[in-house]
């Protein structure tokens, strides 16, 4: 089996994206296909198996700070109830983030959104936050 990761001859990026990522072309030297793939891939694994676990990782750098217009008052949006018939997989999806310590409990907040469950083709559930009615209107955006 041949796996390529780009076909000969076919443009990546244009000149204006090359010039941005200031790559170092005479450092590259060679581009070749790989045609052991099954070794070639199990090295892959194995050498960044941090990257190729089941676990979701965590971004270690500065926190995102969000910036809202001058005068904005903080929206607190009413709770919408789950349909009864996924109430319990929204439950334990809230359960299982906070096991992975993806969110936590908190007493207060400022702004508050609903909480939107969208079920997935395999039946578990995708919880998503509705900003386009509290936060999104207030940002300041950056350009």
């Amino acid at each position: 089996m041949v796996i390529r990761v780009v076909r000969p001859n076919i443009a990546l990026f244009g000149r204006s994206w090359l010039q941005i990522f200031k790559i170092n072309w005479p450092h590259i030297k060679l581009i070749r296909e790989v045609i052991d793939s099954d070794n070639a891939i199990a090295s892959l694994v194995e050498r960044y198996s941090a990257v190729f676990n089941n676990k979701i990782g965590k971004f270690k750098g500065q926190p995102a700070k969000l910036h809202v217009q001058s005068g904005a008052i903080p929206v607190h949006h009413k709770y919408r109830s789950d349909p009864f018939t996924i109430r319990h997989k929204v439950e334990a999806e809230l359960d299982e983030l906070e096991k992975q310590d993806i969110i936590s409990p908190i007493t207060h907040s400022e702004w508050t959104t609903s909480v939107v469950p969208v079920v997935k083709k395999n039946g578990s559930i995708c919880l998503c936050g509705d900003f386009k009615v509290t936060l999104n209107p207030e940002l300041v955006v950056d350009t």
